[in-house]
């Protein structure tokens, strides 16, 4: 879709939406609410509603091409108003990801405070997360079609949101002790139950 000059020109601002988009749900997920489930879903429905936006207009966007009938080849100085829709297209996504990997990792850091159960955790979604990539590079080699795998995401991707929702629900606690802070309690009280 894009040259190889406006590829690295596009780059720029992809990784700049990353951190904006980082430190925007960073600021609505730590600091929006008092309550600790009440910072989740409003970081889930800020990240749904934005995503949603997001990968219908990838959708709008993927119905002017396929793979057998690919578009001229864009630049950032000669074409013009063709350049600014896919622009901002891929500048959201950059949004999109940043957004999304950061509210995962904070509703993973809401579910325990003891490290060595979220290092498994955040072990298992890197897991899950690379073998998605090697499963994605399969798919794009046996040529599937570009509306396939867009359709795809989107709809994984909308699934999650109603599933985490369920996981804060579910899991994470709100405002109140820590599970360090318990565990601490109960190895203090069992030496003092044991003397008496």
């Amino acid at each position: 879709m894009f040259n190889l000059r406006t590829r690295g020109f596009n780059n720029v601002f992809y990784w700049g939406a990353q951190m904006l988009g980082s430190v925007v749900i960073g600021h609505i997920m730590d600091f929006s609410f008092k309550s600790r489930r009440t910072r989740g879903f409003a970081g889930i429905s800020v990240v749904g509603v934005i995503g949603t936006a997001i990968w219908i207009g990838g959708l709008a966007n993927q119905l002017n091409y396929s793979r057998g009938d690919l578009p001229e080849k864009l630049d950032f100085k000669d074409s013009g108003s063709a350049f600014a829709g896919p622009f901002v297209l891929y500048f959201s996504f950059g949004l999109l990801d940043a957004m999304f990997q950061s509210m995962v990792y904070w509703i993973i850091g809401a579910l325990a405070d003891d490290s060595e159960i979220l290092s498994r955790y955040v072990g298992f979604y890197k897991g899950i997360q690379s073998a998605g990539a090697a499963v994605a590079w399969q798919v794009d080699t046996h040529k599937a079609s570009f509306l396939a795998q867009l359709v795809t995401n989107f709809a994984l991707n909308t699934v999650s949101y109603p599933l985490l929702v369920v996981l804060i629900l579910l899991a994470v606690k709100d405002e109140g002790k820590t599970d360090v802070e318990e565990f601490t309690m109960e190895k203090v009280a069992e030496p003092a139950a044991s003397e008496k």
